[in-house]
């Protein structure tokens, strides 16, 4: 019951749309317990659930006198009566009637699809197996296939567990490989479908060995990633997801469905729940991060001098030029005014000096002969030397930032400089 309601959105049922997919056996046991086709608009659960109730069977009364009823709390107490079409014979009926005894679930007559030792095979299983559902042979079944599940079904203890039969697409591998699901599974396990590969069908089994509630065969033109996203997400709900339907969704609404789902594991939604589906996915999605603006710039005032950082160009640029102008020291360095004798004007005289009346007076800085300089060439720190051995203090000429302010410091003070 839990189940049921499970598939119950705003306490209406979902309706199922299954195609093609739709069991032909389910439609079998119904109309001979109900006397009519099961409805195939609901979920394999519902659908469960139906066939149950219409196959559960209590054995009659025992007790002398008590009054017979043809039902105890919704089961049947009465073996099912074989119609006109059946074959079964008297000897047939009777056995049926004694194996019906034994189960808690309803058996059926033998159908024109069964051999006389087929059937007894099948009232073998219900022995074996007395809460199961057991559909008679198929026409899509042989007899091996048939004697095969009724070997699986007896694995499988869960109440009212029906084994399919070979569905119409099924290979025998196929249908082996769901039978080995089956045992141990306690959903009902849907036959390949008209829509899905082998793969797809490989895929469904193995996500189904791993759930236990039913996956539904592959939809009609459903993309092959949302169908495997809802292989896998089905073993977290617990109800049945609808496939991917056409008819009431585009595959941009049947994505946001999945997201959905995923966010409401516990609720079922339909197909055309376009509000519960907005709701459910935009919670789903994952919310954007948000941007750091830059902090705002300082406003500048108009008595700041403060210069602005230089790019970062600029200052590489600035780093290559005081590189190629160290190389340039580094090179120029011994041809150096230091390192050349000073003008004859400057030298020191030597000599008796006891023998001169008064010392040799200084040469004026006009008397220097005037040196031509390249600035473009000359380094900074080869300019400051020249510019010092020619008279200029050393103090002035190291408060230079550039070559620049050096030239007017040489023109101030007529070092006869000649700058190209």
């Amino acid at each position: 019951r839990e189940q049921v309601l499970s598939h119950m959105a705003d306490g209406l049922p979902i309706l199922f749309n299954w195609g093609d997919d739709f069991p032909t056996a389910i439609n079998l046991m119904a109309t001979e317990a109900l006397g009519r086709p099961i409805v195939n608009n609901i979920s394999p659960i519902e659908l469960m659930a139906q066939l149950n109730a219409a196959f559960l069977y209590a054995p009659p009364s025992r007790r002398p006198g008590a009054p017979q009823r043809r039902s105890v709390d919704g089961r049947k107490t009465a073996p099912m009566v074989a119609s006109a079409a059946s074959p079964e014979g008297p000897e047939e009926a009777t056995r049926r009637k004694e194996t019906q005894k034994q189960c808690q679930r309803l058996i059926l007559p033998r159908t024109k699809n069964e051999i006389p030792d087929v059937f007894l095979r099948r009232l073998d299983s219900h022995q074996q197996a007395p809460e199961a559902l057991i559909c008679p042979m198929m026409p899509t079944e042989d007899t091996k296939d048939f004697v095969k599940r009724m070997v699986a079904l007896k694995e499988n203890e869960t109440p009212g567990m029906l084994f399919l039969p070979k569905g119409p697409k099924e290979s025998t591998a196929e249908f082996e490989a769901r039978l080995k699901i089956c045992r141990k599974c306690s959903a009902l396990v849907l036959p390949r479908g008209v829509q899905e590969s082998p793969t797809d069908f490989q895929k469904r089994l193995e996500l189904q060995a791993g759930c236990q509630i039913s996956i539904m065969p592959k939809g009609e033109a459903e993309p092959d990633v949302e169908f495997v996203a809802r292989c896998k997400l089905q073993a977290r709900c617990d109800h049945v997801i609808h496939a991917y339907d056409s008819t009431r969704e585009d595959t941009t609404v049947y994505a946001d469905r999945l997201l959905a789902q995923q966010e409401a594991p516990g609720r079922a939604i339909a197909p055309d729940d376009t509000d519960a589906i907005t709701l459910y996915a935009e919670r789903a999605r994952p919310k954007p991060t948000p941007v750091k603006q830059p902090p705002a710039p300082m406003p500048v005032s108009a008595t700041d001098t403060t210069p602005a950082p230089a790019p970062a160009a600029t200052v590489i640029a600035r780093q290559e030029e005081k590189k190629e102008e160290e190389e340039e020291e580094e090179a120029d360095e011994n041809d150096s005014p230091l390192h050349r004798p000073p003008p004859v004007a400057n030298r020191i005289v030597l000599g008796c000096t006891h023998l001169q009346s008064e010392p040799a007076p200084a040469t004026a800085v006009e008397e220097l002969a005037v040196e031509t300089i390249n600035l473009g060439t000359i380094s900074f720190r080869t300019l400051k030397e020249t510019m010092i051995a020619r008279g200029v203090p050393a103090d002035v000429v190291n408060k230079a930032p550039n070559k620049y302010m050096l030239k007017e410091i040489a023109q101030k003070y007529d070092c006869k400089l000649d700058f190209a």
